[in-house]
């Protein structure tokens, strides 16, 4: 059996403007789970000091969150996690596709495309079995969110259904 160093490993980069929604639903949904559950949350190469300070105020209050700006070689941490949550730029599935966690991706919206270049790299790699669940946080709650890791960590991927309504994108 795999020994898992983290439950949850997510990462996220880019500017604040560009993630802070998803930034604040996981702030959210992660508050709603137990303090012995351990996360890694890594930021982007290119996020600003400022941004990963920030992020790092947002969570300091959670003992059972780690903070680190960015780690070359993420994918290790990745693969001895049981759950991980991503943004979904090409790079970012191309390691999906590698990881032996339950992975799970929130494409960022874009402002001036009708489908984001997110989404559609999402679509392509969930069709392709290389992603879980393709994550609309538009359409769930951080508690039911958080309901549904804490189910999964306990159970395994009972709760994450191929047709659950929660995980619009992919319904």
């Amino acid at each position: 059996p795999i020994s898992h160093k983290w439950d949850i490993v997510i990462q996220f980069g880019g500017s604040c403007d560009q993630i802070y929604n998803e930034l604040t639903f996981l702030l959210k949904s992660l508050h709603y789970l137990d303090a012995g559950i351990k996360i890694l949350f890594s930021t982007g190469k290119n996020t600003s000091n400022e941004l990963h300070e920030n992020i790092s105020k947002m969570f300091c209050k959670m003992k059972n969150v780690v903070i680190i700006k960015w780690k070359e070689n993420i994918f290790e941490d990745m693969n001895k996690s049981k759950l991980v949550i991503t943004s979904s730029g090409y790079n970012t599935c191309c390691e999906l596709a590698c990881v032996n966690a339950f992975r799970i991706v929130i494409p960022r919206k874009s402002r001036i495309a009708q489908e984001s270049e997110q989404l559609i790299n999402a679509n392509i790699f969930y069709n392709s079995g290389y992603i879980d669940k393709i994550l609309c946080i538009e359409n769930i709650s951080a508690k039911t969110f958080a309901d549904k890791l804490k189910y999964y960590l306990s159970n395994g991927n009972k709760i994450f259904v191929k047709n659950d309504t929660d995980f619009a994108y992919n319904a």
